[in-house]
């Protein structure tokens, strides 16, 4: 028998949670989710798509230590009609509000007929309104992205286990992670963003290799880490070709969404907090990542 003290329940998941974080800071952000009738009340920035599907359930534990387990179930299927509801949806979310990025984030679901077609459709209009695209979803899921729409994408943003999954190989090293990354950059996209947990987070692309680590904080739960650290991220990256101060700029708020998520119970971080000092440099192809924490 085990008690839980406290049981909360929060809207969340990887793309709610980038939502939620860019919003609490100030950053015009719409979201676009698959909903169900049982789902509950939804925020201001919620674009419902109503499915006939229940809303998906996750659990996470999170023992004394700081120790967390996550429970996920897996996303229930969807019809064309409402898989195509929720790319035309998007699509007008992005236009309606001149969006700088489209992040697709989460498990995908399956859909009768198949996801490519309105996927297709949509990436093509998103990319004629100016908005880049991030995907930040699991390993195989990912390389199915990547593999049929690799160069509509401009960042995908894996942690190191989905990283290894995408890539079909182990990643243990630093060096394993670039070859990973670089594996991802062939399918067409232009940059991967990989969150490392306690050991930071690494920016690969064409153009540079960068590591991006800072020292300790309090843990209480790692679930969303990530998913802030991407919304930090995105929150200054507003240029495909910025100089290599701006993605520095960029990679610091990262840092600093991401280990103010680690230090409260809720996916979305509260506040930020800034980091007192945050080293970015190359990669260290010697060093082991076999230490790093994993994170969501």
């Amino acid at each position: 028998m085990n008690r839980a003290r406290p049981a909360l329940s929060h809207l969340a998941g990887k793309g709610v949670n980038v939502a939620g974080s860019l919003v609490r800071e100030g950053h015009p952000t719409l979201m676009v989710l698959p909903w169900s009738d049982s789902g509950g009340p939804l925020p201001d920035h919620a674009r419902a798509v109503h499915v006939r599907a229940g809303t998906c359930v996750n659990t996470v534990l999170v023992d004394g230590a700081g120790v967390t387990t996550n429970i996920n179930e897996q996303p229930p299927p969807l019809t064309a009609a409402e898989w195509e509801a929720l790319c035309d949806t998007a699509e007008a979310a992005v236009r309606d509000i001149n969006a700088h990025w489209l992040v697709i984030g989460g498990s995908f679901p399956e859909v009768e007929g198949g996801r490519t077609a309105a996927l297709n459709r949509m990436l093509a209009a998103v990319s004629a309104e100016g908005a880049r695209v991030c995907v930040d979803s699991s390993g195989p899921v990912l390389r199915e992205i990547l593999e049929h729409h690799g160069t509509q994408v401009d960042l995908v943003k894996p942690n190191v286990e989905e990283l290894a999954d995408a890539a079909g190989m182990p990643v243990t090293t630093q060096a394993d992670l670039v070859t990973a990354a670089e594996e991802l950059l062939g399918l067409g996209v232009n940059r991967a963003l990989v969150t490392a947990g306690a050991q930071g987070m690494f920016l690969i692309g064409s153009r540079s290799r960068l590591w991006a680590r800072s020292g300790p904080v309090p843990v209480v739960n790692t679930t969303g880490a990530g998913d802030a650290a991407l919304a930090g991220f995105l929150s200054q990256d507003r240029s495909p070709l910025a100089p290599l101060s701006a993605v520095e700029r960029s990679l610091t708020q990262a840092m600093a969404w991401g280990a103010s998520a680690v230090q409260t119970a809720a996916a979305v971080p509260t506040r930020i907090v800034p980091l007192p000092h945050v080293e970015v440099r190359e990669p260290d192809l010697d060093a082991s990542l076999t230490h790093a924490e994993p994170e969501n």
